[in-house]
């Protein structure tokens, strides 16, 4: 038991330490990034993004909200250390998740339809409509894929994992989307390459 205590609590100071990693890499990182890309973009393209990022946020909400369901489900079969009804739980979460997925791939198909209707922009309709493919892409890459496993981390409070990927995550999304702008390349270039950084989600967690 003394162990079992020690161990939790060398866990609980784990998560403190990355979690404020985490807050002051994510700070740094959106003080970098933004000010190239309103450097080489300007403030129109900008504002697109940011309209359609918000558009995308609605999506994900239910995603978490149900997350935290899933978290609480995860607390009594670790505490008895029953494997099997926390792989069950696991496996149908995943599912749910897999399953919610299609939902988000529609919403991201109606955005891109409708983005240039609720968007004020001088922007032409395929600009915008592959703009919000592209990051609804990577909103889904980083929010959806890696959700199933995060829980189980953070029930198990091994939440300092999936932060510590987090950060490698957003220091390499920053460098390569500060290359590519500095390469001179278009925004849609960006974003894309900015979502591919993100497979790094499921090649940790499920390769």
């Amino acid at each position: 038991m003394k162990a079992e205590t020690l161990s939790r609590s060398t866990a609980a100071k784990r998560n403190i330490v990355i979690a404020v990693l985490y807050q002051v890499t994510a700070a740094v990182c959106g003080l970098i990034l933004p000010r190239y890309m309103l450097t080489a973009f300007g403030s129109e393209a900008n504002g697109v993004i940011q309209s359609i990022s918000q558009l995308l946020n609605y999506a994900t909400l239910f995603g978490f909200g149900i997350g935290g369901m899933i978290t609480a489900s995860f607390y009594k079969p670790l505490a008895f250390g029953d494997e099997k009804a926390v792989s069950d739980i696991y496996n149908n979460a995943k599912n749910f998740f897999g399953r919610l997925s299609y939902v988000f791939a529609a919403f991201v198909v109606v955005i891109c339809l409708i983005s240039k209707l609720v968007i004020r922009t001088d922007f032409d309709f395929a600009y915008v409509a592959a703009l919000a493919l592209i990051l609804g892409m990577g909103q889904y890459l980083s929010s959806y894929v890696a959700l199933a496993p995060s829980l189980l981390l953070k029930a198990d409070q091994k939440l300092y994992v999936f932060q510590s990927v987090q950060i490698i995550t957003h220091i390499l999304n920053t460098i390569v989307c500060v290359l590519i702008i500095k390469l001179g390349s278009g925004i849609h270039l960006v974003k894309l390459a900015s979502a591919a950084v993100y497979l790094l989600h499921p090649v940790v967690f499920y390769l």
